[in-house]
């Protein structure tokens, strides 16, 4: 008796998204409502470490849903997979995909920012990359306008210098382009270095 009851869900299920690709909305209405909670749950699976990048509960909430669409669009009852199961795979893969992105995109922002405790350099900075991904944008201009605050307190000369080396031009360029002692370049990060980090 299970079985049949079992079977006449997964039935159910065919249905609804024979319906669904046939552009019923009520039958997408339908199909939704029953795996709101499904939904929900593999977004839970995945909300501590979004949070830890920074990422919206909608965001998820948004891939969780286009996992889900791709569910029923890609369906095929004759692989003998229920469609639930189906469902939590390629919503868990969806969000799971989104995390990685994010998670890579931040380890490589921060991986190509310069140390406050580096002796060459004087300040954490993004470098500008020509990638075009929105999140990585988002937070570069973050960081650029951190920078920008704290470099407020530097003189002329040192902001200038500063920039040169954020640009990537190593001292003895910065030297000969400002007609500067290298060792006063050096000096000068160092000292602007000091003034940063007493913010």
């Amino acid at each position: 008796m299970e079985l049949k009851t079992s079977t006449s869900y997964d039935n159910i299920d065919s249905e609804l998204v024979y319906m669904v690709k046939e552009n019923s909305e009520d039958a997408k209405d339908e199909l939704y409502k029953k795996y709101s909670a499904l939904i929900h749950k593999e977004i839970n699976r995945f909300k501590a470490k979004a949070i830890s990048l920074g990422i919206e509960y909608s965001d998820l909430m948004q891939e969780a849903l286009l996992g889900f669409m791709s569910a029923v669009n890609t369906y095929d009852e004759t692989n003998d997979v229920k469609f639930i199961t189906y469902a939590t795979m390629c919503i868990r893969r969806k969000l799971l995909n989104y995390i990685e992105k994010n998670a890579s995109i931040k380890n490589q922002t921060m991986n190509n920012a310069l140390s406050l405790d580096d002796e060459n350099t004087s300040l954490r900075f993004i470098k500008d990359s020509n990638e075009k991904e929105p999140l990585n944008s988002v937070i570069y201009n973050e960081l650029i306008n951190e920078i920008n605050e704290k470099i407020a307190v530097l003189n002329e000369k040192e902001r200038t210098i500063l920039e040169y080396a954020i640009s990537g031009l190593k001292a003895e360029e910065i030297a000969e382009k400002m007609n500067l002692p290298v060792k006063q370049v050096y000096n000068t990060l160092y000292r602007a270095r000091k003034k940063i980090k007493s913010e």
